[in-house]
């Protein structure tokens, strides 16, 4: 099978995959609302910077954060590392896999497959909303 095309196979499959177990795993909700909760106590920060309460409540919220975000990335490390592991020892001798005509350029594997896994990732990012975009608040000028 052609280098290009299963290269792109494989990155369209573990970026679904990465991307499913992370909007299975992530309470969105509770990120966005986190956020807006650091949001607010940074301006509390700046306005008492020697209050300790914000400093641990800010702390806390960061912790849960990290908490939150890192259950995906434990489940789908290892197989990312074993798929990155066997398309190095398969396609790693191949010089170039793809042509940009427009850029001119030869890709490797590696951004070959960074290309196509980024286009796909954003596309079902936006399908599964995992990233919502922040609400901008009504600004008085």
């Amino acid at each position: 099978m052609d280098p290009q095309i299963t290269i792109a196979i494989v990155a369209v499959i573990v970026s679904s995959m990465s991307t499913l177990v992370q909007k299975l795993l992530v309470n969105q909700d509770r990120v966005e609302e986190i956020k807006e909760e650091m949001n607010k106590l940074k301006k509390e920060s700046k306005e008492n910077p020697e209050d300790k309460e914000i400093q641990k409540e800010m702390f806390s919220l960061s912790k849960e954060m990290m908490k939150n975000n890192f259950k995906p990335m434990l489940i789908t490390m290892l197989p990312i590392l074993l798929v990155f592991l066997w398309l190095r020892r398969t396609f790693g001798e191949i010089g170039t896999v793809a042509h940009l005509p427009v850029l001119n350029i030869g890709l490797s594997w590696i951004w070959w497959y960074i290309l196509i896994s980024i286009t796909v990732s954003l596309i079902l990012e936006a399908i599964y909303k995992t990233h919502r975009k922040r609400k901008k608040k009504d600004k008085k000028w």
